[in-house]
């Protein structure tokens, strides 16, 4: 039986396990709503609220798209599984979505992940569930 080999990921997971090694910046914030498909849900209204209380952080949104509805001071779109995704997915202080992450992508242990769910967690599957 041939092993059939995923070459998108095992370059994900060596691109992303090289910038491992880039320093986190404790004021940068990474939001991805549904892997960068919509600028929407509580994820969105998250950043709306928080950049309005937090002038001093960088916001780093994911949006694939060409045309981006996403404003505010000290933001940095980038588009998935880019160079840039990853370097700023690596070296941000928070990352927030409300969607599965990519599953070569792990958390250094000075990151904070947060999962938004969007709905009534009660009756959501998480993962393989």
């Amino acid at each position: 039986m041939k092993m059939k080999i995923d070459i998108a990921y095992l370059y994900k997971k060596c691109i992303f396990s090289l910038l491992k090694m880039a320093k986190v910046k404790e004021n940068r914030v990474f939001f991805e709503s549904f892997h960068g498909e919509k600028y929407s849900d509580s994820i969105k209204i998250l950043y709306e609220y928080i950049k309005t209380q937090k002038k001093d952080l960088e916001y780093v949104w994911v949006y694939n798209k060409d045309e981006c509805p996403i404003s505010g001071d000290n933001l940095i779109i980038v588009k998935r599984n880019t160079l840039k995704y990853f370097y700023y997915n690596a070296t941000s202080k928070y990352w927030v979505t409300n969607s599965h992450r990519n599953r070569h992508i792990s958390p250094k242990k000075n990151q904070v992940y947060m999962m938004i769910w969007h709905g009534v967690g009660a009756f959501k599957k998480f993962g393989a569930d």
